[in-house]
């Protein structure tokens, strides 16, 4: 009688770090954020929506406590996160964090002793700039700074300005729009994938801090990460940039993870 809801952990899973798989680390963080911020708040409304879905079966979820970004260095905030991850990968979990900017994808992969993997990056935009509004860790930074750790491929990205193109084909980055052909995607990954989402890449129904029209439809993204997962390692997740008012408006961004969850689990 006094647990009607599920608990209040992603998708209404009991916490047992043992038996998990997968380990989902919420990190509020949105300080370089230049248009429009708030995407601090998407971690607390993903937990909540997700507690909603229907269970299917999966590898097990653990949910840790926030992680508390200091939000007035950038680098401070990339170790916290590096360590926390860290601490999962020591584990043997894959590390699923919850964001906040894209920018914490850049701690993530920081804490990755191994690099015979690819980064699979769902993004509208290149963000492939050397440094934005004088520092190098800015949103819009994070794919430039992802390649100098592994290869990225970017997918639904149609945004960028003419020298981060230039710089990114210069440096080997593969590049697709929204509309593409899986295989080909998977035809240039590595066995051990990582995969980074800023929910800009997808169509109108995930509200985001910077959107673009035209977006990636949410079934096609969904056929990219089977595709990919069917052949491939999933080594870690994060999900970014998501702007909800309300549970209501996370709850797509909550599933799509949760459904990534499932194939790599």
């Amino acid at each position: 009688m006094l647990h009607a809801l599920p608990p209040y952990d992603f998708a209404g899973q009991e916490n047992d770090f043992a038996k998990a798989r997968f380990v989902v680390i919420p990190v509020p963080y949105d300080s370089t954020c230049s248009f429009n911020a708030g995407t601090r708040d998407a971690p607390h409304l993903m937990i909540a929506a997700s507690r909603f879905m229907e269970e299917k079966k999966c590898g097990g979820i653990f949910t840790t406590e926030e992680l508390e970004p200091c939000r007035a260095d950038a680098r401070e905030t990339m170790r916290r996160i590096a360590q926390v991850v860290g601490d999962a990968i020591d584990a043997k979990k894959t590390p699923v964090l919850l964001g906040g900017e894209h920018t914490i994808a850049y701690g993530a992969l920081s804490a990755y002793r191994q690099r015979d993997f690819s980064v699979l990056a769902l993004d509208a935009h290149l963000d492939f700039r050397d440094e934005f509004e004088g520092s190098p860790l800015s949103h819009a930074c994070t794919l430039r700074r992802l390649h100098e750790i592994a290869p990225v491929t970017v997918v639904g990205c149609r945004s960028w300005g003419a020298e981060e193109m230039k710089d990114a084909k210069k440096a080997g980055v593969r590049v697709f729009g929204p509309r593409f052909n899986a295989r080909e995607v998977a035809k240039g990954l590595r066995k051990n994938v990582y995969v980074s989402i800023d929910f800009d890449a997808l169509e109108e129904g995930f509200p985001t801090g910077m959107p673009e029209p035209n977006g990636m439809r949410y079934e096609d993204a969904l056929a990219l990460l089977q595709t990919v997962l069917k052949t491939r390692r999933l080594i870690g997740l994060d999900a970014t940039e998501l702007l909800a008012a309300n549970a209501r408006d996370a709850y797509a961004a909550a599933k799509l993870v949760y459904e990534i969850l499932c194939m790599g689990g």
